[in-house]
């Protein structure tokens, strides 16, 4: 979290985002490249609002699984350094790395996330066809990079006691 929060210092005391910085930055540059116009104080406040919730959840044991694209951004951020603060102290050996990729096997709903990261599928979330949640086949299964997941059904919000017009 502290690494994040770095980063939002910075992008606030320069006014600007990840790819117009010519400043380094501890995590945000580890997200997809192809959107880094788009890491701005406003995108970083709620990647650490989202990473804050994320890692809550986790050390309070209420965690059931991931809410959005973004919470599985942060988490393969926190996998990656997980990996590198144990590889530093000489702790990171096939069983530890095997029990951290099963771990991820488990928590991933699926693994689209990855395609952020691969620049064969630069510009897809721009074609039309696509952009709009289809595929060029018509089928609906692409979603906005950082879109939310409904992961339970909707509340159902019921009107405060005399709220209700009486007639």
């Amino acid at each position: 979290m502290d690494e994040l929060f770095q980063d939002l210092q910075t992008l606030t005391q320069h006014r600007t985002t990840v790819a117009e910085s010519e400043r380094p930055f501890w995590l945000l540059e580890g997200l997809p490249g192809r959107y880094a116009l788009q890491y701005n104080v406003s995108f970083a406040r709620r990647f650490l609002v989202t990473a804050i919730a994320l890692t809550t959840r986790f050390t309070r044991g209420s965690f059931q699984q991931l809410s959005c694209v973004a919470e599985e951004l942060v988490l393969r951020l926190l996998l990656e350094q997980a990996k590198s603060t144990l590889d530093l102290y000489g702790l990171l050996d096939s069983g530890t790395s095997s029990a951290l990729d099963s771990f991820a096997d488990q928590v991933y709903e699926d693994m689209d996330h990855e395609w952020l990261y691969d620049d064969a599928a630069d510009g897809i979330d721009e074609e039309p066809a696509l952009a709009s949640g289809g595929r060029a086949d018509g089928h609906q299964e692409l979603v906005h990079p950082l879109q939310r997941r409904q992961v339970r059904p909707p509340l159902r919000v019921r009107c405060p006691r005399g709220c209700r017009k009486r007639g």
